[in-house]
């Protein structure tokens, strides 16, 4: 497996974990419309697995406003 591939699937497991969490608080209080909301909000209805796209980017923050300006973006399939 490509090391973009494990940060993309560490990527999906920790924000998985994080709705995962605010749903169960969410709806241990009774805040049925917010849970539903962050459902809404984590799903793309009428869309088949393979319609789908996900974005995934690195780590940014040591770049410049020129490199940024720069980058060259590239479909991983």
């Amino acid at each position: 497996m490509r090391m973009i591939d494990k940060i993309r699937d560490k990527c999906i497991e920790v924000m998985e974990e994080q709705y995962m969490a605010r749903l169960e608080l969410l709806v241990n209080e009774e805040q049925y419309e917010d849970a539903r909301a962050i459902v809404s909000e984590m799903s793309i209805e009428g869309m088949d697995d393979e319609e789908r796209v996900t974005d995934f980017i690195d780590d940014l923050t040591e770049f410049s406003d020129e490199d940024i300006a720069h980058i060259v973006w590239n479909q991983i399939d």
